[in-house]
């Protein structure tokens, strides 16, 4: 997430929340701190976070980054079919490259959009062979990250997917 959307959020917290750090003149360094905490995580993946956080919460306090990042975390998590299926539909050419670039990096990050628009043209392309090795790497970059998060290890969300 980059800094402009950073404030995105926090405005929108704001807004939610009105005391939300209402006693603070300089909002540099707020701003600072969520841009580092959510700097591998796309602004739509906070911005679903947030809406989510603000759906379910009942305690009526803003959210920190790290409840926000749990949310992600949840959502990120597709099965190898959730995450296999936008791939399968850019292969085939049924997706723009605007449409690629809004999907969720564990998603995206094992193929650039340059592979799928070859393997989309590739002569007698097995599409089962490729969606094997697909699902059977990312279930394994899937359990890497969820051992990692047991035992507490810090990890980029672009781990889920390559």
């Amino acid at each position: 997430m980059r800094r402009e959307e950073a404030i995105k959020i926090l405005t929108s917290i704001k807004a939610k929340y009105p005391y939300f750090n209402k006693d603070v003149v300089d909002l540099n360094p707020l701003v600072n701190i969520w841009e580092i905490c959510f700097e591998d995580y796309p602004y739509q993946a906070v911005s679903f976070a947030l809406i989510k956080y603000i759906k379910t919460n009942t305690g009526g306090f803003a959210p920190e980054p790290a409840h926000l990042i749990e949310l992600i975390l949840q959502v990120d998590t597709l099965t190898e079919m959730e995450a296999w299926i936008p791939i399968e539909k850019a292969i085939c050419g049924r997706m723009t490259k605007d449409e690629w670039d809004l999907l969720p990096s564990q998603v995206t990050s094992q193929f650039s959009w340059q592979e799928i628009k070859r393997l989309g043209q590739t002569e007698n392309l097995n599409l089962e062979v490729v969606q094997s090795n697909f699902m059977r790497s990312y279930k394994q970059k899937v359990k890497t990250v969820k051992e990692q998060l047991a035992i507490g290890v810090s990890f980029n969300p672009k781990q889920i997917g390559g």
